[in-house]
């Protein structure tokens, strides 16, 4: 008899908890999470999914949060770039020392017809070996 008293019991408890949920059943949270590591994480999810522009707002809304990130900045430049987002020339210019940065802003200001800006550029690339690959063939592409 106690076996059973306890099965219904819990076979009560939770018919009660299973009418405390939303129609889908799932327990909504209480509060929405919120703060850089919420942003963080979204935006690597969204990167995850392919959804770059998505990714860019949210990796932008943590660096509001945490501005000297520079490794979040790097990721925000990166997700901006990729979505064509307005924002990704803006965060180039704050990598200076950044090889994907550099390019960028020199492919912009080739777009433009700036041709010493694109030299500009090439000389600001870091010295590493790609760069060095790449820094004579964009200065005299600009020539």
């Amino acid at each position: 008899m106690p076996n059973i008293r306890a099965a219904a019991l819990a076979l009560s408890l939770a018919s009660a908890s299973l009418l405390s949920l939303p129609a889908t059943g799932r327990a909504e949270p209480s509060v929405a999470p919120t703060g850089v590591y919420s942003d963080f994480l979204r935006a690597r999810f969204a990167a995850a999914q392919a959804d770059l522009a998505v990714a860019a707002g949210e990796y932008l809304r943590a660096l509001e949060q945490a501005p000297g990130q520079t490794d979040l900045l790097r990721l925000a430049f990166r997700a901006s770039a990729l979505s064509s987002q307005p924002a990704a020339a803006g965060l180039a210019r704050l990598l200076p020392g950044d090889r994907d940065a550099q390019l960028y802003l020199a492919a912009l200001a080739a777009r433009s017809g700036d041709w010493d800006g694109v030299a500009a550029r090439a000389r600001a690339l870091p010295r590493d070996d790609l760069s060095e690959v790449l820094r004579p063939i964009l200065l005299a592409w600009s020539e």
